[in-house]
């Protein structure tokens, strides 16, 4: 009974002694929105599509995440981009939004 009691007594000591001082569980900070946009989805940027592709114009409408796996022609166009920089994309499929299918004005 003796070596029943001093089990008991040592467990609860055992116990006691984890629960001081220990600290509450620290809030975690909320998540970022990490969610991609699928194709079709409106966008502003490539980096919001999971493909990595943002057409459309530069206007107020935005673009729509376009599939990188579709048809694309394999002729290089020199594109104005919402940025004002140039670059070259295909004919069919520019890779980005634009403000023009010319080179940006210099």
């Amino acid at each position: 009974m003796k070596l029943a009691s001093l089990l008991f007594a040592a467990a609860i000591a055992a116990l006691v002694a984890c629960g001081q001082g220990a600290a509450a569980p620290a809030t975690p900070e909320p998540a970022l929105d990490t969610m991609l946009h699928a194709d079709g989805q409106p966008c502003e940027s490539s980096a919001q599509c999971a493909s990595g592709a943002c057409e459309g114009t530069c206007d107020d409408g935005g673009g729509v995440c376009a599939s990188r796996d579709r048809a694309c022609t394999a002729d290089l166009v020199q594109y104005c981009g919402c940025d004002g920089e140039t670059f070259a994309g295909s004919g069919s499929c520019p890779g980005h939004r634009v403000a023009a299918r010319e080179p940006c004005p210099s």
